[in-house]
């Protein structure tokens, strides 16, 4: 038995959630313009580029890259290389800067979600004792 889409439960889930159909029409929607190849375009352009909205749940599902961990990443670019959460850039984006010692809780428990009313800044110790609650309940 397969797993049921998060857009439509009555459908199997191909990929992030989604079932086929919709994770197909969020790829396409997602691929560069034919013009915008070597670009990279501006950071919120680069995060709104791979990010499908979930009507049942709110959440704004990442459909670009992840890690290893499930979390949805960005290019970081030029010399340095390597990468930045897409949930992390959102926050920032959407409400400013991350404080020093908080890191970003998901309060829909939706790793790939990047729905800035869905992300807030928390401790470690505090973003720990929720997702024990949440496992337990």
């Amino acid at each position: 038995m397969s797993t049921p889409a998060t857009c439509h439960p009555e459908r199997a889930h191909e990929a992030r959630g989604l079932c086929e159909p919709c994770y197909r029409k969020a790829r396409y929607a997602a691929q560069r313009a034919p013009g915008e190849r070597g670009r990279r375009g501006a950071l919120a352009e680069r995060l709104v580029r791979y990010v499908v909205p979930e009507p049942m749940s709110g959440c704004w599902l990442w459909i670009g890259a992840l890690v290893g961990k499930g979390y949805g990443v960005l290019a970081r670019g030029g010399k340095r290389g390597g990468y930045l959460y897409a949930h992390r850039v959102s926050y920032e984006i959407a409400r400013g800067a991350i404080a020093p010692g908080l890191e970003i809780d998901h309060l829909c428990r939706t790793k790939t979600c990047v729905n800035p009313a869905h992300l807030e800044a928390v401790t470690s110790a505090e973003n720990a004792r929720r997702a024990v609650l949440a496992r337990t309940a």
